[in-house]
Formats: C-alpha cells, sequence, structure tokens
C-alpha cells in the first residue's frame, strides 16, 4: 500500500501511516442532473446513496467517488480516472455522445478531458510508460 510521508508518534514510536483509499469529491449545483449523467458516464447507477444530496460509485480497485450537491462550489472539482485502455474509453466515451474536449500524450501518460454538467473535469488516464 501506498505510504504516507508523514510520520506518527505514538508513545515515542514513529511509525508510517498507511493510507488504505480515497474518496474524490465532485460538487455539483444539482444532484439530479448530475446523478442521470454519471449513470452513463459509469454505465451504471450509484452504489450508494448514504445520505440526502450524496450518490456515491465504488471503483474496481476500492476508491469511490462522491457526487455531492452544494451549489457554493459546483463545478469547482476535478476528477482523474486510471483506465487500462484509453483508446476504448474514448470509443465508449464518443458511443455515449459524451463530448471529448482535449486529449493528450506524453512519454508517461495519454489523456482525455470531458466535463460534466456543472462544470467539473472529468479526465481519464492511461499510463504508457515509467515514471
Amino acid at each position: 500500500p501506498w505510504l504516507s510521508k508523514t510520520k506518527r508518534t505514538l508513545a515515542g514510536t514513529e511509525t508510517l501511516v498507511a493510507i488504505v483509499n480515497a474518496l474524490a469529491g465532485i460538487m455539483v449545483s444539482d444532484l439530479t442532473t448530475a446523478e442521470a449523467w454519471y449513470e452513463q458516464l459509469l454505465s451504471r447507477p450509484a452504489d450508494a446513496r448514504p445520505m440526502e444530496g450524496l450518490a456515491e460509485w465504488k471503483l474496481a480497485d476500492g476508491g469511490w467517488i462522491q457526487v455531492l450537491q452544494d451549489k457554493d462550489r459546483a463545478g469547482s472539482s476535478s476528477v482523474t480516472f486510471l483506465v487500462s485502455g484509453l483508446d476504448d474509453q474514448l470509443a465508449d466515451l464518443k458511443a455515449k455522445g459524451i463530448s471529448i474536449e482535449r486529449t493528450t500524450t506524453s512519454d508517461y501518460v495519454k489523456t482525455a478531458t470531458v466535463t460534466d454538467p456543472a462544470g467539473n473535469r472529468v479526465v481519464f488516464a492511461e499510463l504508457t510508460g515509467q515514471h
């Protein structure tokens, strides 16, 4: 697992704290519209609606995205999904009618960027080389 570089001292003992998961929060002004868009994007309904104003999707390797209704911060989020095949992902997005705004390629990563209805940036990235 990834280890944070922050050391925590417990009773004089220094240990590294293991980060075991991450949740990405995506702020939207209209949860109904956003939930429908993310259902289309991810090809399935939300996995959980743990409270009013929140929809969650679990990702294959354990991470989660949380789509939250927050009118004051809507459109200011960015999330990157790592994919195993960007070309296949691009074909899927096009088939769903989701507009691809930008693609990039470097020695290490290929990316494609789309924008959700609230104006949040959603990036798909495929690692192509070694860091």
